[in-house]
C-alpha cells in the first residue's frame, strides 16, 4: 500500500513541510534524521530557544536572561535541540546550526517565524 501526501491548506506551512519532507527523502535522508527533526520543535519552550538564537550566539545565563525559561528546563531542551542537531555549543556558547537536509533547514525556518 502506498500512501500520497496531502496538503491540508487550513493549516499554515503544511504544504512546504510536506514539501521539504519529499525533497529531504529523494536527497537520501534516513528516516531517523528526518524524525529528529520534526521531534526538535515539538515543544514552545524549543521554539522560543530556536527565536532567541536567531538574534545570534549566547551564552547559558543569556539563553537564562532572554527565554525566562528554568535552569532546568532550559538545560534539558537545551540538550534535546543539540541532539537533534539544531543546536551547537562551542566554547560555552549556543548557537544555531544549519541542517543538512531540507527539512531541518525548513523547519529551522518557520520556527524561527511563528509565536511559541
Amino acid at each position: 500500500m502506498f500512501y500520497s501526501f496531502e496538503p491540508n491548506m487550513a493549516v499554515e506551512h503544511s504544504e512546504t513541510i510536506g514539501n521539504a519532507i519529499r525533497e529531504s527523502f529523494a536527497a537520501g535522508a534516513k528516516n531517523e534524521s528526518l524524525i529528529a527533526a520534526a521531534t526538535a520543535f515539538t515543544h514552545p519552550r524549543r521554539i522560543s530557544i530556536i527565536k532567541c538564537l536567531g538574534e545570534g550566539e549566547k551564552t547559558f545565563p543569556e539563553l537564562l536572561a532572554s527565554t525566562h525559561i528554568s535552569t532546568m528546563a532550559l538545560y534539558r531542551h537545551l540538550q534535546k535541540l543539540t541532539a537533534r542537531n539544531m543546536v551547537e555549543r562551542k566554547n560555552n556558547r549556543y548557537r544555531q546550526t544549519k541542517p543538512g537536509d531540507t527539512l531541518g533547514k525548513t523547519l529551522l525556518a518557520i520556527a524561527a517565524t511563528c509565536s511559541p
